[in-house]
């Protein structure tokens, strides 16, 4: 496709979107419109703009003045006309609502309006081929489906999956080729395409793991977009409907208490770690932690991944003194080194990785001494319960000379989903208030009965900790706590029975419940509270099981939040305009 197509798919696309906001009573005069690239000898210009316009009507919630996709398919149906036809017969292939495929298939059965040969034959359509790209530090995988008409007319989707960003859908790529002519293409320029490999994948699987991308990128805030997706949409699950279904997914990494520690052992034992610190294993604790906010896959590494980690994960998420921080650069290279023997990955593709760290670890230990300002560090400051300080959030927040400046509301919006994700979701955030808790007692309904004597320990040696603070919210904190350890004791009875002792338990649930209430860092320091429970450092690996046992994928939620905690949020909030 040469640009001036492309830029006409892309007028269409916007065509689209414009129409879902007009009335049904405008739909008459603007369907013909839409039918952009009926007559085109290829069929991509109008799958792709059907597509587009099909998106757009179903991503629609119920409660919007948009157009519902049923009211304009009646449209449709009250306009016979040869466009009318058409996107009728490609609505019918994209919608999954049988209902209205049936309505649809008694309206087509009357008209007899002469349609293009590739439409007429759209339910003779078949996926020719199924391949999955895939290139040496395995950042994103690349499926390729290849649909064939009975005349020979080819068109390819390429769907671009990314491993550093939860395995989610990044992009959608169509073309009116074959999958034969990328590879032919690559082939021409072997310098840049080095690694690269096209390898046959199950079609079944295909179906589950992309599938599966789209649903990981349906629960990011704010959602992806790109000039190709989410209009791609409904063309990708009309193709994905042609697979079989029973396929397997994205490799699943257990990555609980006894899988971490099970893998810091072996690093702790290697060659790589001689020479390390004692506190190197909660350093690759907390690396191995950050594999699931990428792929899961712990021993995997890229250029890629490490730049996040050094420039921007670590400080936004891990908690650590001054001289364990400084040593992380050396502690990586040598879990990088010793990862890549693991998976058995060439020497050269580790010098890359090493190479990577170099490049970052100036950044890195610049971010470690010099106060942090913008988005990040504002957020990290309210979580600190800390007074936010007078930055121009708008004027600090990184910009890339590629991308168009960011609205106000994209910022925004950035706070708005942090602050959600602090309450456990949107519906938190709308119902957030800053009433306090109630006196409530340890609740231990549904708690199996082989772990009730291990939580009640838990939650008593929790509450002697909050009484000899003496913090002023000590009441509201010891319902917190009750609630917090319930909650873990159902999310994951199983890590409960796992070889731990009690005071890593308590400490773990402790450190949980006080960095959900805003009081690490500023008021209880991590060291101290470690101290207060007999261990030298707190147990990251206990720390992260129990984290996810309680708030899934959330960095926390409102019910085990103290009056003054929500109170900080709001006031927030407030200071943004929301």
């Amino acid at each position: 496709m040469d640009r001036r197509q492309e830029k006409k798919r892309r007028r269409a696309h916007r065509k689209a979107r414009q129409a879902t906001h007009r009335t049904a009573e405008t739909y008459e005069e603007a369907i013909v419109g839409l039918a952009t690239g009926l007559d085109e000898p290829h069929p991509i210009a109008f799958l792709a703009n059907t597509s587009g316009l099909w998106s757009a009507l179903t991503a629609a919630p119920d409660d919007s003045d948009r157009v519902s996709p049923v009211d304009f398919v009646q449209s449709l149906i009250d306009t016979p006309a040869r466009e009318t036809t058409a996107l009728l017969t490609v609505i019918r292939a994209f919608a999954d609502d049988q209902l209205l495929r049936m309505r649809i298939d008694r309206e087509l059965a009357s008209r007899t309006h002469r349609l293009p040969a590739w439409l007429a034959a759209l339910d003779e359509v078949a996926l020719d081929r199924v391949v999955r790209q895939t290139e040496p530090f395995k950042d994103g995988d690349q499926y390729w489906f290849e649909l064939g008409w009975p005349d020979g007319t080819a068109l390819i989707l390429g769907v671009l999956t990314d491993a550093n960003w939860a395995l989610a859908l990044k992009d959608v790529l169509t073309l009116p080729d074959r999958v034969s002519v990328v590879e032919a293409i690559m082939a021409e320029h072997p310098d840049d395409t080095a690694g690269i490999v096209f390898e046959p994948i199950a079609p079944a699987d295909a179906r589950a793991q992309v599938t599966e991308a789209i649903a990981r990128g349906d629960m990011m805030y704010p959602p992806h977009e790109t000039d190709s997706w989410p209009q791609a949409r409904p063309l990708l699950e009309w193709i994905l409907r042609m697979l079989p279904e029973g396929g397997q997914g994205f490799p699943e990494y257990d990555l609980d208490e006894a899988a971490t520690d099970e893998i810091v052992d072996r690093f702790v034992a290697s060659p790589q770690a001689k020479g390390l610190v004692k506190t190197a294993g909660r350093t690759v604790g907390s690396l191995i932690w950050y594999a699931g906010y990428s792929d899961g896959d712990p021993l995997r590494w890229s250029p890629v991944k490490i730049e996040v980690l050094l420039t921007d994960w670590w400080h936004r998420k891990v908690m650590q003194g001054a001289a364990d921080e400084r040593r992380l650069p050396r502690i990586l290279r040598a879990f990088v080194s010793w990862c890549g023997q693991e998976k058995g990955l060439p020497a050269e593709l580790v010098a890359v990785n090493l190479a990577a760290i170099d490049t970052w670890e100036p950044a890195f230990l610049a971010a470690i001494d010099a106060p942090r300002r913008g988005i990040a560090a504002e957020m990290a400051r309210i979580a600190a319960g800390l007074p936010m300080e007078e930055v121009d959030l708008f004027d600090d927040f990184p910009q890339d000379d590629d991308l168009e400046p960011l609205e106000e509301a994209d910022v925004e919006g950035a706070i708005m989903g942090a602050i959600a994700g602090m309450l456990g979701g949107w519906e938190a955030l709308v119902q957030l208030n800053a009433e306090p808790l109630p006196n409530e007692d340890l609740s231990l309904d549904e708690v199996p009965a082989d772990i009730v004597d291990d939580v009640r320990a838990a939650a008593a040696a929790v509450d002697a900790d909050i009484t000899a603070r003496a913090l002023p919210e000590t009441d509201e904190l010891r319902t917190a706590a009750r609630r917090l350890v319930h909650r873990i004791a159902l999310g994951d009875p199983a890590a409960w029975r796992r070889k731990a002792s009690p005071a890593s338990t308590a400490c773990a649930i402790a450190y949980l419940l006080y960095d959900a209430n805003h009081l690490l860092r500023g008021r209880i320091r991590v060291k101290d509270l470690a101290a207060s429970f007999g261990l030298k450092v707190a147990p990251p690996s206990r720390i992260n099981t129990f984290r996810k046992a309680a708030f899934g994928l959330f960095q926390g939620d409102a019910s085990v939040m103290t009056s003054a905690a929500r109170q900080t949020l709001i006031d927030a909030l407030a200071d943004f305009g929301a």
